[in-house]
Parts: C-alpha cells; structure tokens; sequence
C-alpha cells in the first residue's frame, strides 16, 4: 500500500486535513476435504452428492484486490466551550479467507457456514460529524454518522439445515448505516484527593438494505 497525508492550518481555530491511499492484496486459500466427515455421512444414509458437497471444508481461492481509500476532514473550533468536526471518506475491505472458502460448521455459533470465491471486495463511503459543547467540569458531545456500502459481506440464512445446523451463506449487496453516538462528562474536583469523572455513555446504529 502507499498513501499521501495534508494538513492546513490557517489559525487555531480552524483545520483542513485529506489524505489518500491504494492498497493492492492477494488472498491465496487452499483447498482441503475431511474423509473423516464423509464416512461418517454415508454410514448415515447420505447421498453421494451431498456427502461431496459436505465433505469440502474448503474450496480454493486465488484472487487478488486492488482499491483504493480517501479522506477529507475539518476540525474548527470557534471558541473554547465549541468544537466541531467533519469528515468524508471512502474505505475498502478485502474479504477474508472464511468469507471467501469456508464450508463447515462454526463451533462456536452452532451454524454451518458457506464461502463464496467469488465476493469482491467491501467499499463504503462515510460521513461522520461531532459537536462538543464544554462549561465549567462539563461536557456533551453528540456524534451522528452515516455509511453507505457497496458489496457489503454479511452471513445470509438459506432456509436449509445441515445436520441440524442453519445453513448460512456469505453474501453481498448495498448497505446503509446510520447512527449517532451520545457522551456526557462531568469531572468532579476533590481538591488533595484528585479527581473523580463521570462518564455516560450511549449510542444506536441502526443497518438498511440500501434501498431503506
């Protein structure tokens, strides 16, 4: 990967930073099988087409990504009780080798999970602000946010079961998120016994198809 950073600053107050970046990446995934698991399946009555099907835990994959990332953002601060920022950005994410060749169960959910060699890579396009507002020992900050996905990678259910495991699939499609996030701290002076803050916190993220 290479990338090129700018900052400008024209006073104390107020900041313009963008950056860009290109990564290039290959994920190589080997195939393998279980012998084990497909005679296990035939002595339980499989079909030979499924006792295949079951038997490769993962398929191989050779692909190789290029993509690139960008950011703009301004930070200004009119006085000292105001701060404000703004960022624009595109990111893109290459999909892992799980996503690309599993084909077995995750123990760990108790599903059975299904690659697909042929996803493309993750890229969305964010926009993010902030506002704080500080008097005296206190402090608000609200954080509002929004993505918009292109080929996000998600696990989709099939409807169907594999050894009394959901069948779930790796998948793409366009994606919207949206969401803010909320603080408020106040820092308590306890004078030689130092200081105590309290912190609340919350947030809400809310995921559409695209089209929502």
């Amino acid at each position: 990967g290479a990338y090129w950073l700018t900052m400008y600053r024209p006073n104390n107050r107020f900041m313009v930073s963008g950056g860009a970046r290109y990564d290039l990446g290959r994920v190589r995934v080997a195939a393998s099988t279980d012998p084990y698991l497909a005679e296990y399946l035939r002595r339980q009555g499989y079909e030979e087409e499924k006792v295949k099907a079951y038997e490769q835990r993962s398929v191989g994959a050779d692909r190789t990504y290029g993509d690139y990332s960008l950011s703009a953002g301004i930070v200004w601060n009119p006085t000292p009780q105001h701060l404000v920022k703004v960022n624009l950005g595109r990111s893109f994410r290459l999909p892992g080798a799980n996503e690309l060749a599993s084909n077995g169960v995750h123990h760990g959910t108790f599903r059975h999970e299904q690659g697909d060699p042929s996803l493309g890579s993750e890229r969305g396009w964010q926009l993010d602000a902030s506002y704080s507002f500080r008097r005296g020992a206190l402090e608000l900050t609200v954080s509002p946010f929004l993505s918009l996905f292109d080929n996000y990678i998600y696990l989709n259910d099939s409807g169907a079961e594999v050894e009394w495991m959901p069948l779930r699939y790796w998948q793409q499609g366009d994606t919207k998120i949206r969401g803010f996030e909320l603080e408020f701290t106040h820092l308590f002076d306890l004078n030689r016994a130092g200081n105590l803050e309290a912190r609340l916190f919350a947030d809400l993220v809310k995921n559409y198809p695209a089209e929502n």
